[in-house]
């Protein structure tokens, strides 16, 4: 396994049951043995890094035709609050926006391969904008419930968003990731 690999599986295992801030960049290097000279080669600290495994896992998630939609949303709610929170306030919006992207363009391709497969053409610009607009309204909505305080179970989270999306969009997911 490459470093940037071993990096990653470092950081989501020392994450399992610490903060991002009670992790180091030393914590990181030991747990994937390499050098911290090695570790700056492919991220400029820890927040660049959690990014990636960020990313990475979304991706993962989303991807995986054997796990039902209802339990991709609770595992996603989880992600939010295991990184999302973990964002020192010095940093916050270049980070925050990064991690807004990441979740805006993954539920743009999750709407674009509904459409598609509805026989849209999804290169219109018209439909770019409406899933551009649809993506980031959903994305501050959820961002909002999962690190905002909301106290509300991560199933009536899941639950209520599945009621508030249109019910073809809704039909697809629950249809196509049983």
């Amino acid at each position: 396994m490459n470093a940037p690999k071993r990096l990653i599986a470092a950081f989501l295992k020392l994450t399992e049951d610490r903060t991002v801030e009670d992790v180091t960049i030393l914590d990181l290097c030991n747990q994937a043995d390499i050098s911290k000279q090695t570790f700056y080669r492919y991220f400029t600290d820890k927040y660049a890094l959690m990014e990636e495994c960020y990313e990475r896992e979304l991706y993962r998630l989303f991807s995986d035709k054997n796990t039902s939609w209802d339990e991709k949303l609770t595992k996603y709610f989880g992600l939010l609050r295991r990184f999302g929170q973990s964002i020192p306030s010095g940093r916050s919006f270049a980070r925050s926006v990064a991690m807004e992207e990441c979740n805006v363009k993954l539920y743009r391709d999750v709407l674009n391969a509904h459409l598609a497969a509805q026989g849209a053409d999804i290169e219109g610009d018209a439909i770019k904008f409406a899933v551009d607009r649809e993506a980031r309204s959903a994305i501050a909505m959820v961002r909002e419930w999962a690190c905002g305080g909301m106290q509300e179970t991560d199933s009536f989270m899941s639950e209520h968003i599945m009621n508030t999306m249109p019910s073809n969009i809704a039909s697809f997911f629950t249809q196509n990731n049983r």
